[in-house]
This record gives structure tokens, sequence and C-alpha cells, in this order.
């Protein structure tokens, strides 16, 4: 029969000529593979159908008057097969990236992926295998040993009607929101949410945690704001200064005694014409610019305080 034909080549095509499990290959080629097999199953039926529309128009005899369901349906199930399958593998790709992610408190979900990928892959019968019943009761066993690991709250709300993975999912986001919770610096927090977008991973909320950090930043500026006012009114004293002590007395330009005498070294080097090093050169070239500064800002300073 044709159907099984189609179904055969497709495994071939699949194992590498029986050579390697799905497991054992990329995941994204067979992925891709898998896809094209799905396609291929369309592109059956959809022969077929046009075929029979033709007799049909044309009042042949011997137009095709068979049952869809004998001709197709091993091939419908080997392709649900095949899309199951798929989002197996997108998922742990998926999932995959967290053991290169710096996070705290991904242990446990690592543990639990690791239980994951072994319950789902070491199985000993043939996964392309339509006709086997017991790859969904595997699938069931899996679901509730997953939903064990998990916290009383989402094992009790979701055990009986969600898929596993959305539990790895929420737990996930409990580990991530519990960083975010912490009181640590908002840029470590705009660095993490950065690195989170590079995962793979489906809906993690990441409008959400933009929004609380957007509301943490404002905070931040408002509370600035606030010192700022309040120690323009009433500077601050300086660090192990006694609280009696004025916060300031004069200003004061500094101007290092040293740069002065390194540039009278520098002119009087020049005079005797002496070998004078590069840097030296550089830094007699900017003299007068530094010199004018500091008139500058003494004059500046001076004024300002006077004022």
């Amino acid at each position: 029969m044709i159907t099984n034909q189609i179904i055969a080549t497709c495994k071939r095509y699949l194992t590498n000529n029986h050579t390697q499990s799905i497991w054992e290959q990329d995941s994204q080629l067979i992925i891709e593979r898998m896809q094209e097999c799905i396609e291929l199953n369309l592109a059956y039926q959809e022969a077929y159908r046009s075929t029979r529309d033709e007799m049909i128009e044309n009042g042949s005899q011997r137009a095709f008057n068979f049952s869809e369901v004998q001709i197709f349906g091993n091939m419908n199930l080997f392709t649900q097969r095949l899309e199951y399958l798929i989002r197996v593998l997108r998922t742990l790709m998926q999932y995959a990236t967290l053991r290169e992610f710096v996070l705290e408190g991904k242990e446990p979900i690592i543990v639990k992926l690791d239980r994951l990928h072994s319950i789902i892959t070491s199985k000993k019968y043939d996964y392309l295998d339509q006709r086997n019943q017991q790859f969904e009761a595997d699938y069931e066993d899996f679901k509730a040993r997953i939903a064990e690991l998990h916290v009383p709250f989402y094992s009790k709300l979701y055990a009986s009607c969600l898929d596993c993975l959305f539990l790895l999912k929420a737990n996930l986001l409990t580990v991530i929101s519990a960083y975010f919770c912490k009181p640590c610096d908002l840029i470590a927090q705009i660095n993490l949410q950065q690195r989170l977008e590079t995962l793979m991973i489906p809906d993690l909320e990441h409008k959400e945690r933009y929004k609380a950090i957007c509301r943490r930043l404002k905070e931040e500026l408002a509370m600035t704001a606030r010192l700022m006012k309040s120690g323009m009114a009433d500077p601050p004293l300086d660090r192990n200064m006694p609280p009696f002590a004025e916060p300031f007395g004069r200003p004061y330009v500094n101007m290092d005694p040293e740069v002065l005498g390194l540039l009278r070294e520098i002119e009087c080097l020049d005079k005797l014409q002496c070998p004078i090093p590069r840097i030296a050169e550089e830094f007699w070239m900017k003299a007068s610019t530094l010199k004018e500064n500091y008139e500058l800002l003494k004059v500046c300073t001076v004024a300002e305080f006077c004022s």
C-alpha cells in the first residue's frame, strides 16, 4: 500500500536509515525533517483528492471510491505523532538555554528539566511507531511525575488540566520574580532583563518586568531629586567631620604644586637643549591651557562665593 510505503520512507529519512534515533540527532535538523514529512502527507492527500475529482468530472468509470479513513488513517496518526515530537523537541531546546544562563535559584529547575529529558527520551520502544499505545500512557505518567515535583499550589491547581511544561514555566517565573523583588541594584536588574530576552522561552512576561523597572527608576529619580533639594538647602558635612564644623569655609581650586614644578623642569630642559620624553612634550604643549583654566576657575569660584 502506498501509504505504508510513505510512512516507512519517512521513518528511514528521520532515523538516517535506522542508524540514529531522533534524540541523537540535531534537534533543529530533525524538526525540519519532521515538518517535511507532515507537508508530504498534505501533498499526498491533495494529490489523491484532485485526481479523484478530475476522474469524476471526466465521467471515468474507474473513479476512486475508497474510504479516506482507510487510506490516510495511519498517515494521519503518524503525522500527529510527529507534531507532538516537534513540540517536545522545541520545548527541550527552549529550556536547554537555561543551563548556560546565570540566574540565582535555577538549580531546582535544571534538575527537573534533566528528569523531564530522561523520562521522555529513555524509553525502549519506537517513538515513530504510530500504533504504539504505550507512548500515550507514558506521556500521561510523565506529566503526573512532573506535576509532583512542583509546589503544592501548582500541583493542586494545574496538575490535572495543564501541561507539565507550563508548570516549569510557572516555576521559572517564580524564580525570576523572586530575584526582581530583592533590593538589588537597578542596573543589575536591567542587565538581567536584557539577558532574559535572549532566551528562547516564550511568555516570560518581559513587558511586566519592564513596567516594574520603569516604576523603580521613577522612584529613584524622585528620591534623588529630594536629596538634591535638601542638600542644596543644608549641605551635608564631609565624612568624619565633627558636627559643629561648617559645611565649607572658602572655595579652593586645587592645583598640585608638583604640576607647576614639572612644567618648570621641562622648561629648563628645553632651554638647555636636553632630550625631553615624548609624554613630557605633550604635557608641555598643554601648559598654557592648564594655567588658563586654573586662573579662570579661581575667578569663577570666588565670584560665586562672594555673591
